[in-house]
């Protein structure tokens, strides 16, 4: 299981992280990054999507148990 934190300050809305896991990123009505409650992607594309972000908003952990 993963933690997703979104930097909403960082985020500049430009949707690397949409285009690359989709079913689990969105935009909200300000043009920010948020994290569906149960991510629709697998892991290595969370994380892919994550790295992408152009203004290093994602951060992904491992959530413990």
């Amino acid at each position: 299981m993963l933690s997703i934190e979104i930097d909403r300050a960082a985020c500049q809305g430009e949707k690397a992280c949409v285009k690359r896991a989709p079913r689990t990123f969105s935009l909200d009505r300000e043009r920010k990054a948020i994290a569906s409650s149960e991510p629709g992607d697998d892991e290595a594309t969370i994380r892919a999507a994550a790295q992408a972000c152009p203004h290093f908003a994602i951060t992904v952990r491992a959530r413990e148990p």
